[in-house]
């Protein structure tokens, strides 16, 4: 119950959420949280892309590579055979590699920390950061009625996970470049918020300064909008 009553604390109550968890990690209840709402979230907007749309915009992106004629349609047919046969695992791809992802965030964090000097274990390192990644559990929540309301999902815009205006990418002209598009979605209320709260938590748990905490915490995230921007210009 108490692991429970921290996923929800932690959005209002976060110094107080961390030093809890500084006394006692815990980390399967916030887990299975992150994990099934992905999961929701995953299986209700692939169940809601429009074949015949997916197929537009594979043919847009195979076209944009060079392929034309009989080449295009032979490698078109490939694409949608492969996109068929995966649908039936999507729900399973935000288990496996968010469980994965998850370790490795809390893995990345506990190293720098330990390097700045900071004073906790993995499993602490663990339980902070699926606790800081509670707004995407929020924001997760709040999409799926939105998914739920209407019949069919650009395919664009599931791939991007951007089925809530909580970012700037609404601000994007449509001949926006890949690296425009990237960095405003980036640009994100939940994912701000829980760069706050991963801040929060380190600082209380990894007993470092707010201004250290911050410094790895923001770096990190930084590194990953370089690393997003640098997928959509290489796939784009």
């Amino acid at each position: 119950m108490e692991s429970l009553q921290r996923i929800a604390q932690v959005l209002w109550a976060p110094t107080q959420t961390f030093r809890k968890i500084a006394e006692r990690p815990t980390w399967a209840v916030a887990l299975v949280v992150l994990l099934a709402l992905g999961g929701i979230v995953g299986y209700l907007a692939v169940q809601r892309i429009d074949p015949g749309d997916q197929r537009a915009q594979m043919r847009e992106t195979l076209e944009e590579r060079g392929l034309r004629g009989a080449e295009l349609e032979q490698a078109l047919d490939q694409g949608m055979q492969v996109t068929e046969a995966i649908a039936p695992w999507t729900p399973a791809f935000p288990v496996v590699f968010g469980t994965l992802g998850y370790l490795f965030v809390a893995l990345l964090f506990w190293v720098a920390f330990r390097l700045a000097g900071g004073e906790l274990g993995y499993p602490h390192s663990f339980s902070v950061t699926l606790h800081g990644f509670v707004p995407q559990a929020l924001g997760a929540l709040i999409a799926i009625p939105v998914i739920l309301g209407q019949e069919t999902l650009d395919p664009e815009a599931v791939q991007r996970g951007s089925f809530l205006a909580s970012n700037l990418g609404f601000l994007a002209p449509e001949d926006a470049s890949p690296v425009v598009s990237t960095l405003l979605s980036s640009l994100d209320l939940f994912a701000l918020w829980s760069v706050v709260l991963l801040t929060i938590g380190y600082s209380v748990v990894g007993r470092v300064s707010k201004g250290v905490a911050g410094g790895v915490v923001v770096g990190a995230w930084l590194l990953w909008v370089a690393i997003k921007v640098g997928l959509a210009v290489v796939f784009s």
